[in-house]
């Protein structure tokens, strides 16, 4: 299946701080087909348009929202704008590794039956350029996150697991066909377009990282302000509504199901834990491992 061009989506909220190097490494990609950037600021208060701008590349265009429309319909209008037939995206803190899109072009090009290809992450460096490397005692090792697949390059979410919407590159009409991201979905909006995408298409997968993944307090799953409640709600109705796809039937209705919904003191302990494990992790990776071991001390003596 030829790829004959690429539209980018990059979904930006005052990422002025970040917003250049996650474009440049768009812009960067070693792959010999067209290539354009929407770039969608969902009505950024600092100097995020500013600095896209400044990248003066003819291939970049800047969606600016009248509206806080939030990632999700941002994206989706982003979609809407693409001159290109396939579709991928980047977050405004994230980072593509060079050959991202040569790797997953060659693979849609030789396996004509795939309509996307996804891929792995690392976690990025201090630096905003680099994979992040550990070390603890004499041990060194960059943690990377990809999905093992049991037929390669063949991916399906529903038994691999999903991965980031960061990683993929998709076809546009495939894409439009299940109406692109969930508006609705207050969270897991992510994870919910790849098991829909898994039910009606077929994937592939890169077995190793394709980008890298900042780690930031000021990310929807990061935040200190994120509920237990939001966060597993969400995710329950995502499972509920695939079982209900799956049997044939009607999926429940959003609304109803979250304010039914009551996560198990179980979740919530989880939940609890899971965040206070990347709290440590965020500060390890941006600011090294003796202030992440006091953080970790100090939100025990709490």
């Amino acid at each position: 299946m030829r790829v004959d061009g690429i539209s980018v989506v990059i979904t930006t909220f005052n990422g002025e701080a970040w917003i250049g190097p996650a474009l440049r490494s768009v812009l960067d990609q070693a792959v010999d087909r067209p290539l354009e950037v929407i770039v969608v600021d969902d009505r950024s208060t600092d100097g995020t348009v500013r600095a896209v701008e400044s990248c003066g590349d003819s291939r970049v265009c800047v969606v600016r929202n009248l509206e806080n429309l939030g990632t999700a319909r941002s994206r989706n209008l982003g979609v809407r704008r693409a001159r290109y037939g396939w579709m991928a995206f980047n977050d405004q803190d994230d980072v593509w590794l060079p050959d991202k899109l040569a790797r997953q072009v060659a693979i849609l090009e030789s396996h004509p039956d795939v309509d996307g290809v996804a891929g792995g992450y690392a976690r990025l460096a201090r630096d905003g350029r680099s994979r992040w490397a550990g070390q603890l005692l004499h041990k060194r090792w960059s943690p990377s996150h990809s999905p093992r697949l049991t037929a390669p390059p063949y991916y399906r979410p529903a038994q691999h697991g999903t991965c980031y919407v960061q990683s993929l590159l998709v076809s546009k009409p495939v894409l439009e066909q299940l109406g692109g991201f969930r508006e609705d979905l207050p969270i897991a909006y992510d994870p919910d377009l790849f098991l829909r995408l898994g039910e009606v298409a077929n994937l592939a997968a890169v077995e190793e990282p394709v980008f890298l993944y900042r780690l930031s307090s000021v990310s929807i799953t990061g935040s200190p302000d994120l509920s237990a409640a939001a966060f597993l709600g969400g995710f329950a109705y995502m499972y509920a509504a695939q079982a209900a796809r799956a049997n044939g039937s009607d999926e429940p209705d959003l609304a109803l199901f979250l304010r039914q919904y009551r996560p198990s003191p179980k979740e919530v302990r989880q939940f609890m834990n899971n965040q206070w494990l990347r709290n440590i992790n965020t500060t390890w990776v941006n600011e090294g491992l003796g202030p992440a071991l006091f953080g970790a001390m100090m939100q025990v003596i709490r």
